[in-house]
């Protein structure tokens, strides 16, 4: 083989290798804290209440091939990824109802010993007959998650369908809501006037978790 020749294959070669490996590589998103949000709505004894978060923190990180998997489903089988995921909430960053209610929501909660809420992914389900071009950065497709939950330091396996959608190339949103109860976690419903304002145990969370692609 002529020398000039082999050195191009080589170089070839070497642009390629490269180029494959920058595509496996593992890609991060962070949580943009100003576009993500967190409601929690419940019950009382007087009317409905609802408190709002918006430092929804954290990161996902997953394979570039996964990543790029995920926009080109479509399969009558379900299809698995593994990303690594974890969500952050400070629970003084809860907020919304009047101050002492605010107080007891957070005691509740046990604030103090535990300051954060924390989510940690365990998998991920992407049912079948679902289809996500890899231009699409409009429409968005369900997702089943298994998950760890963390409130007030109790730990609880969640099972939750969630929403994915692209917005960019290098902007992702996560969405979803589900329903739990307090006492599940070792919480009290708050109480307040004099006991005369009551809780309901269930609450409705829901949240819009948007995130941004950061350079590794």
């Amino acid at each position: 083989m002529p020398p000039i020749r082999a050195v191009g294959l080589l170089l070839t070669g070497i642009i390629t290798a490269s180029a494959s490996a920058e595509l496996a590589g593992t890609e991060r998103y962070e949580a943009d804290l100003t576009a993500s949000r967190v409601t929690v709505t419940g019950t009382s004894t007087l009317h409905e209440w609802h408190v709002e978060g918006q430092h929804l923190g954290g990161f996902l990180s997953i394979d570039g091939h996964e990543l790029a998997s995920l926009w080109r489903v479509s399969s009558s089988s379900p299809h698995t990824l593994a990303p690594t995921v974890r969500v952050e909430i400070p629970v003084t960053s809860l907020t919304g109802g009047t101050r002492e209610m605010d107080e007891k929501m957070h005691e509740a909660l046990k604030a103090k010993t535990h300051p954060t809420i924390t989510y940690r992914l365990e998998s991920v389900t992407i049912p079948a007959q679902q289809t996500a071009q890899a231009d699409d950065t409009g429409g968005s497709f369900t997702i089943d998650t298994a998950g760890v939950l963390v409130v007030a330091g109790a730990e609880r396996t969640v099972d939750i369908p969630m929403q994915i959608k692209r917005l960019s190339n290098d902007r992702l949103e996560i969405s979803g809501d589900t329903s739990l109860r307090m006492t599940e976690f070792g919480v009290d419903p708050p109480r307040a006037m004099l006991g005369m304002l009551r809780t309901g145990d269930e609450v409705h969370v829901h949240w819009t978790w948007v995130l941004g692609r950061h350079p590794l």
